[in-house]
């Protein structure tokens, strides 16, 4: 009724410049929108823009926007990971960082642990979070 009203008395413009703001000023909320990537990190088709995801829900982010403790992913690193292939450790030996292309966590009740990919070798690693607390640290992304 107040739109109405508005048009009726010509006052076209100011409407049409207030319903634009409001449009705007709501895109630049939805744009500025930082996530932690919780349970999925890793690259999409475009190298320059990756995959991150949260509570089953997933976001596209630009790589240069993830970051974890305010430094940026390229030096992200998990600790004392285990190689493994099909899900199994293959070594007793642990690597002592591993700086990941990709991730998923996988929460397993009594602490959990990640399964992450080697950015150099390609090779994947498991990584519990106890007693290596940086484990359970996860970048935050603008999916903007």
């Amino acid at each position: 009724m107040f739109l109405v009203n508005l048009l009726q008395r010509g006052y076209v413009t100011s409407t049409v410049i207030l319903i634009a703001l409001v449009i705007t000023l709501h895109s630049d909320q939805v744009a500025a929108s930082t996530q932690t990537c919780e349970t999925y990190f890793g690259p999409g088709k475009d190298p320059q823009r990756y995959y991150c995801s949260r509570e089953n829900i997933r976001y596209s982010c630009a790589f240069d926007s993830c970051k974890e403790g305010g430094k940026p992913w390229s030096s992200f690193y998990f600790q004392n990971c285990f190689l493994i292939k099909n899900n199994k450790p293959i070594t007793t030996k642990p690597k002592d960082k591993v700086y990941p292309i990709q991730y998923h966590s996988r929460d397993e009740g009594f602490g959990g642990t990640i399964r992450a990919q080697d950015r150099k070798t390609r090779a994947w690693y498991s990584c519990t979070y106890e007693p290596y607390t940086l484990n359970s640290h996860r970048p935050s992304a603008n999916n903007g």
